[in-house]
């Protein structure tokens, strides 16, 4: 199944049906005709006219056709020759020249921003990827294929454009399968059944159920595998696919076999030999052998299940023959090839004079070449050495630099430190400033509350003086009128005589109170 979907990669841009080569060849020789008519019989010819049927062949003439769309300045079927060339170098089992040939192409493609033709040819690199187990590198070819379809301002309306990414899904989905990553496989297969009811392709969501169906046969879940396998199998058998029909009795019997369902494993494991033998499909029947054969045994139907056995064996030497066969075909066809490339370049030698002056010259331009190689080794180590100097050179000016970078940043912490320190002096010089605007307005309160107080005590002493001292002055006046006044009674002499001692004392306590208040007024004036 996997094969099919990768197949199809490779012949998807291509025209079906049956190729006159003699025709294609004499219409791509009339110069008459125009260039878009014998370009497209020399891609016809390429392609469909030998690259399934002997791929040396096909690159021949798809390098005609490079050559031919070259001079005429066709980019786009420039690409076109070099994806063939690529194919037929793949089947050949040239997996080197192959991936090269498809890079000339994928570049030009790229160019010319031709997306369908960008994804065919990553889509192949990924075929040539998976084949050589660099599955990693095929992943992102896939993936790489799905973003270009994806970025084309054509995807939405372009059926072509959708079947290549469901080809892709499909392929990354059995990818992962063989990798037992069995979520993404399930990811990348739902996503392709999704594209194929969207665009109504039937065949790939038949094959795209078969696979989902064989991954939860992988996980043991042979109930749910067998769901999918009717699913699967119910539109394979619509669209008439053979290879598909066989394909789908054989799951089916390897599920019901697991599920220890003889019967029906034998039912359908029938019916897929039949159909197999009937259409010269050798793996079909070698696989539906194999199952009636532990079938048969699990029943204890001996000799039906060595029938089984030796048919099985029959077609499974059957199919190693022909891997054989075709590797044997693909290294005559290497052989072939390289012979037909040698004999290309000698074509215009006439002589074997001019033969050996061309291997005369060859073997000068090898001599040229070892003394370029050894001078360009020289120059090679010599550049190291540069290098080497150079690079140490940079390791010294980049620990000078951080030195240098380490200083700054120190220079700069202490400029930030003595920064701060100054906006700390400048913050406390405002606070100064301003306790010494509140002082000033403080000492000012304060002298002209002194002042206020030392008006109240002048005001005070004058009263004293003047309120308190006249009366005093005019009692003591009042107390010597009557001390020399003659007195009969010696009482009203005692009382005099006290009166006399009280105005002296309170005289006394005046004078005092008048001294200190004149100190203190005194005091504040200075």
């Amino acid at each position: 199944m996997r094969n099919f979907f990768i197949l199809f990669q490779l012949i998807s841009f291509s025209v079906f049906g049956q190729v006159n080569l003699d025709s294609l060849k004499q219409t791509f020789e009339d110069k008459s005709l125009p260039d878009s008519s014998r370009i497209a019989a020399i891609n016809l010819l390429a392609w469909e006219g030998y690259l399934f049927s002997a791929p040396d062949s096909s690159i021949y003439y798809a390098q005609l056709q490079y050559d031919f769309a070259k001079s005429v300045g066709s980019k786009k079927q420039m690409a076109v020759a070099l994806n063939t060339q690529g194919t037929a170098l793949y089947m050949l089992g040239q997996y080197a020249e192959a991936t090269e040939k498809l890079y000339e192409s994928l570049e030009l493609k790229e160019e010319i921003k031709d997306v369908k033709g960008i994804a065919a040819t990553l889509n192949n690199l990924a075929m040539i990827n998976d084949e050589n187990k660099n599955y990693g590198k095929a992943i992102d070819n896939y993936h790489q294929a799905i973003r270009y379809v994806k970025g084309s301002p054509d995807y939405e309306n372009s059926a072509e454009l959708k079947k290549i990414i469901t080809a892709s899904y499909h392929n990354l989905g059995v990818l992962n399968i063989g990798l037992e990553k069995y979520d993404k496989a399930l990811a990348y297969l739902d996503s392709t059944v999704e594209l194929a009811i969207e665009q109504d392709f039937k065949r790939e969501r038949a094959y795209a159920y078969a696979n989902i169906g064989r991954v939860y046969s992988e996980k043991k879940d042979f109930k749910k595998s067998l769901i999918y396998y009717q699913k699967g199998f119910e539109i394979i058998e619509v669209i008439d696919d053979h290879r598909g029909l066989v394909d789908a009795y054989n799951n089916f019997g390897s599920a019901y076999l697991e599920l220890k369902d003889y019967k029906k494993a034998i039912f359908y494991c029938q019916k897929a030999l039949s159909t197999s033998i009937d259409t010269h499909l050798i793996k079909g029947t070698a696989d539906a052998a194999e199952i009636l054969y532990e079938s048969y045994k699990a029943l204890n139907q001996s000799s039906k299940a060595l029938e089984m056995l030796e048919l099985n064996r029959k077609y499974e030497d059957s199919i190693q023959s022909l891997e054989d066969q075709e590797l044997i075909l693909q290294q005559q066809y290497k052989y072939e090839y390289e012979k037909k490339s040698t004999a290309d370049s000698i074509a215009f030698a006439a002589k074997e004079e001019i033969q050996n002056l061309k291997i005369s010259e060859q073997q000068s331009q090898l001599k040229a070449a070892q003394i370029q190689t050894a001078l360009l080794g020289g120059i090679i180590l010599l550049f190291a050495v540069v290098l080497i100097i150079s690079y140490r050179s940079y390791k010294r000016k980049l620990k000078n630099s951080e030195i240098i970078t380490e200083q700054k940043k120190e220079v700069e912490e202490q400029r930030d430190k003595i920064k701060r320190q100054n906006d700390l002096l400048e913050d406390k010089n405002k606070e100064i400033t301003i306790l010494n605007n509140n002082l000033e307005k403080l000492v000012k309160e304060r002298t002209e509350e002194l002042e206020k107080s030392l008006e109240q005590i002048s005001s005070y002493q004058h009263d004293l003086a003047h309120n308190i001292r006249a009366p005093f002055v005019t009692l003591v006046g009042l107390l010597q009128l009557i001390k020399h006044e003659k007195f009969d009674s010696k009482d009203n002499q005692a009382i005099l005589e006290r009166l006399q001692q009280t105005s002296e004392k309170i005289s006394v306590v005046l004078q005092d109170i008048s001294r200190e208040l004149s100190k203190f007024e005194n005091n504040i004036g200075r």
